[in-house]
C-alpha cells in the first residue's frame, strides 16, 4: 500500500485537477514525467481514464469497495461526457482530450465495475 499512498500523492501533487472537487478520487496519470498530452509531446502529461479507474479496481481488490473505490469512479464519470470517455482529461481543465472515445477507456471501466461488483 505504500506504493499506492506514493502514487496517489505524486498525482495529485501534479495534477491541478485534483485540487477541484477533492471529494472525487485522484486523476491518475500514465508516470509523472510523461509528456505525451493526447495530441504531442511538447508539454505535461494528463490523467488517462484508464489508470484513473485501475487506482479504484486495485481498491475493490483490495475489499475497500467504499469510499476509495466509489470516489475514483465519481471522478472518471464526473470528466466523462454522458458516459463517452476520451483518451485522457486535462490536467487544468478536466475537460476530455486525446484519442476521442477511446475503446480501452470504456472496457477499463466497464471491466473495473463489473469486477468490482456494481455491475453483473
Amino acid at each position: 500500500m505504500k506504493y499506492i499512498s506514493v502514487l496517489t500523492k505524486t498525482f495529485n501533487d501534479l495534477y491541478p485537477i485534483n485540487k477541484i472537487r477533492p471529494e472525487l478520487g485522484v486523476a491518475i496519470g500514465r508516470y509523472p514525467e510523461d509528456r505525451y498530452d493526447g495530441y504531442g509531446t511538447s508539454s505535461q502529461g494528463n490523467p488517462w481514464f484508464l489508470s484513473t479507474v485501475a487506482l479504484g479496481e486495485f481498491y475493490c481488490l483490495q475489499g475497500n469497495k467504499s469510499r476509495q473505490a466509489d470516489a475514483q469512479f465519481a471522478r472518471v464519470l464526473f470528466h466523462s461526457d454522458n458516459g463517452k470517455m476520451s483518451e485522457q482529461l486535462n490536467h487544468t481543465t478536466g475537460y476530455m482530450q486525446g484519442a476521442y472515445e477511446l475503446t480501452w477507456s470504456h472496457n477499463s471501466y466497464m471491466t473495473a465495475t463489473m469486477r468490482c461488483g456494481f455491475l453483473k
